[in-house]
Formats: C-alpha cells, structure tokens, sequence
C-alpha cells in the first residue's frame, strides 16, 4: 500500500504545530490526563466527560469516542473555551450532551458536527463564535441552554421538533431573520416571543437523501493505485469499494504483484440542516464482505481483503450540494478535493456534489 502510505505522509507533514486553549488550572484540578495527553476527562456514570483539550495539531479537531478505554458520553463546561485557534470539530456519537460555555469564545469556529443522540446544550455553549454561519441541530436535541448560540454570523437554523426547552435568548446575538422548524413547535413559539421571523417546514431528512442519492463519491489521491469509492441510492443505503494496489509486491504463485481490497454496503442517516446546500449525515449500519486478512490469487495477482480506508461506522458526513461556495469549507477537505482534480486551489464554488468525513478528515467528490 505504498501510494497510500505516502499520500498520508504528505498531509501529515502539512500539519500546524501543536496548540492550545486558555484555562483556568484550578478549574482542571483532579482530572485525568489521558494516554495520548491531549484530553483532560473526568469519569461517571456511563463514561467520560471531556474538560479541556491540551492541544492539537491541526484547525480540524475530531473529539475521540473514547479514552482509556472509557465512552466519551459528554462535552464538559468550559472544555474549549477560548480555543480561538479551532476551525472545525467534529462530536461522536455517544455524546448526550454539552456543557455550559463549551465553545464560548471560540472565534476562528466555522463548523460543529453533533451527533445523533445529543439531548442538551448548555447556556453560552456556542457564544461569540462568530464565524459559525450553519448548524445541524440533530433530531434527538431536547434543550438548548441560555444563550447558547449567541453568535452573530448564524443563518438560518433548522430547530427539531424535539427540542421542547428553548433558553431565553437562546438565538439571541444572530443576525438572522428567522427560525425554521415545524408548525406549532416549541421553535415557533420562541420565534414569536423573540420577535424572529419563522419558517414552517417539515424535517429535511428526505430531502437532504434525495439530493446526496443517485451518485458515485470517489475518495482518492488522484495518483497511484488507491480509491474508496460508494454509491448512494435514493434512500441512502450505499454500497463501497476500496482498493489499493502494490505490483511490485509479486511473488510465487502471483507475479503480477498485490492488491487490497474490501467491499462494504451501510445507510447514510440524516442527522439535519446546516444551510440549503449543506447536510450532514452519519455512516450506519455498514457491514463489509469477508474476513480481514483473508487472501486469494487471481490473474496472478494476490488478493488481500484489508480495512476500507476512508470511512467507518459513526463517522460524520458533510455534504455539500454542487454550486456550494467553497470559503468556509474546511482545508482537509479542499486539499483532497485538488490533489485528483490536478487544481492549484478550490474553486470559488463546487462544480459537483461531495462528502466530507468530517470525524476523519477526508472529502469524497461525486464525479
């Protein structure tokens, strides 16, 4: 897997030198320092709940599922607070809820992945992040705290039904004229008593898998011998194929060298709206062909089922609608959308639809 390899090396050397946030120390007396020592967690019931990270090499930060062995259930008080340096992080699935101030003033913040399953966020969570213009809310949201989302780029947000505890000023510092969500909601109502415009609609998970349905995504360098590609149908089962090959790697019996394969089928799952040309959905139900390791020789060259780099199970998915503009768009994803496309840089806007791991940092470009 050589091509591969190197590919990963090369970004890996493009990467920023490590930073971190201001804390106050007091305020991370007696949590635990994980093994990697970027995460400060402490432990309760069900798992861990994140408190400060202490530092990170890139403006993209994905928070683990787990640490030390123990499931990441929650985002802690404060835990990013001032991060001004973060552009993008992504929450896994498991995490039930977020803290109180825990993106408060993280300014340079221009997107938030939540997972299904997240149920509260707390007062000033997300306050003056200004460069936050979309979110999607996902659909098992029940309160969002005082303040939460005082920022003032916010466009446009899809609040779910579920949502029945709306903070007072909740959406208070956005510059946008109205809220969206269903008819006779909790989200109307606070639109009505915040003097925000409302928008009635119904949930957009059917409309968000017929835009990401009927296309191939391709995830590759452009160079080399590797891809993982998946193709989406109409209600968003999807079916994948990752290969990778080595033909130098020859032997008896194979002298026409080495490939890895492996081929998988899953369903992408809505998780809700960030703006009209921008969804987010998470990677379910995947299940792969064959054994990990397994071999076989065919056309004299060996076959080995190896894991589909470039997606797993609960990774976040970004998609972009074609005509997107490209600015906010993170610069993992801009990277893998010029290396096969042989661009200098990203076009102004998306001239074809896409997928961006978010969790993994990867982007997948329907050609």
């Amino acid at each position: 897997m050589k091509s591969l390899r190197l590919t990963i090396a090369l970004l890996a050397a493009l990467a920023l030198l490590p930073a971190a946030c201001l804390a106050d120390p007091d305020r991370l007396d007696g949590d635990i320092t994980d093994a990697t020592g970027r995460w400060k967690y402490s432990l309760g019931e069900g798992g861990a709940t994140i408190t400060y990270i202490l530092e990170w090499a890139e403006d993209e930060v994905t928070v683990p599922r787990e640490v030390d062995g123990h499931p990441v259930v929650a985002i802690g008080d404060w835990a990013f607070h001032l991060c001004d340096g973060i552009a993008g992080v992504t929450i896994p699935d498991g995490v039930s809820s977020i803290g109180e101030g825990a993106f408060m003033g993280c300014t340079g913040l221009r997107r938030a992945s939540l997972p299904n399953g997240l149920m509260s966020i707390g007062a000033n969570a997300f306050t003056d992040c200004y460069e936050l213009r979309g979110i999607a809310l996902p659909r098992t949201l029940a309160s969002i705290g005082e303040l939460a989302f005082d920022c003032a780029g916010l466009e446009g947000v899809y609040v779910p039904p579920s949502a029945a505890d709306i903070g007072e000023d909740a959406f208070g510092g956005c510059e946008m004229s109205e809220l969206r969500g269903e008819a006779g909601s909790r989200a109307e109502a606070y639109a009505e008593e915040s003097g925000m415009g409302f928008a009635a609609e119904a949930y957009g998970g059917g409309e968000a898998l017929a835009l990401a349905s009927g296309a191939k995504y391709v995830f590759s360098s452009g160079v080399g011998g590797w891809s993982n590609e998946i193709s989406v149908g109409a209600g968003g089962e999807f079916e994948g194929y990752f290969h990778d090959t080595d033909m130098g790697d020859g032997g008896d019996g194979y002298p026409n060298g080495t490939m890895y394969e492996r081929r998988y089928r899953g369903r992408l799952e809505p998780v809700g709206r960030v703006d009209d040309n921008t969804y987010e959905f998470r990677a379910a139900l995947m299940e792969a062909d064959g054994e990990l390791g397994d071999e076989r020789i065919e056309g004299g060259v060996r076959i080995i089922i190896a894991p589909a780099f470039g997606l797993e199970l609960g990774d976040a998915l970004v998609f972009y609608a074609e005509g997107s503009e490209t600015d906010y768009m993170p610069l993992a994803f801009s990277d893998w959308m010029c290396m096969p496309n042989g661009w200098e840089e990203i076009p102004p806007e998306l001239p074809f639809r896409a997928l961006y791991n978010a969790t993994q940092g990867f982007g997948f470009g329907a050609y």
